[in-house]
């Protein structure tokens, strides 16, 4: 165990560290930028889909955009029941604190953590089929993020404007 984590590469660990910060930050009510909220779903659509196409090629993209599509539905959903106010002259939100964000960059840091071990150890199992499901669900935990985000929009276009300066 000890050489799977000490042979894993350098960035793994700073982007593990900012995954747990940006977590842990977000279950506390905060103001955000609608340019700081998508960076993370656009890493990790871009990540997600990247990994998918290298593994399986360009020809079977359309399972990788149908957990995209599916993870979008049930990334808005999981927006719903928070309180948002919008500052909408300075393009803000305050967002009530939520565990979401940090569930869904463990889940997929740890997922893609797993299958990158498993195909250094064993390469052919990116024929498996397991292991391709295990890469759709992380398109589909990708998709909950770009979901999240769809979701604020939505709210954002309903709520009234609110200074945010108090």
């Amino acid at each position: 165990m000890l050489k799977i984590i000490t042979h894993a590469p350098i960035y793994v660990w700073p982007l593990f560290a900012l995954l747990v910060w940006g977590g842990l930050k977000a279950r506390k009510t905060r103001t955000v930028s609608w340019r700081t909220l998508a960076i993370l779903p656009a890493a990790m659509m871009i990540w997600s889909v990247s990994a998918f196409s290298s593994r399986y090629g360009f020809r079977l993209i359309f399972i990788s955009a149908a957990g995209i599509l599916l993870g979008s539905w049930l990334g808005t959903l999981t927006v719903k029941k928070l309180n948002i106010k919008f500052n909408k002259s300075h393009q803000l939100m305050e967002i009530s604190g939520d565990s979401w964000p940090l569930i869904l960059s463990m889940s997929i840091f740890f997922l893609r953590y797993f299958l990158g071990v498993a195909y250094a150890i064993l390469p052919e199992l990116v024929k498996n089929g397991a292991c391709m499901m295990l890469e759709c669900v992380t398109t589909v935990i990708s998709g909950m993020f770009l979901g999240r985000l769809i979701g604020y929009w939505q709210k954002s276009k309903t709520s009234p404007h609110c200074d945010l300066a108090k």
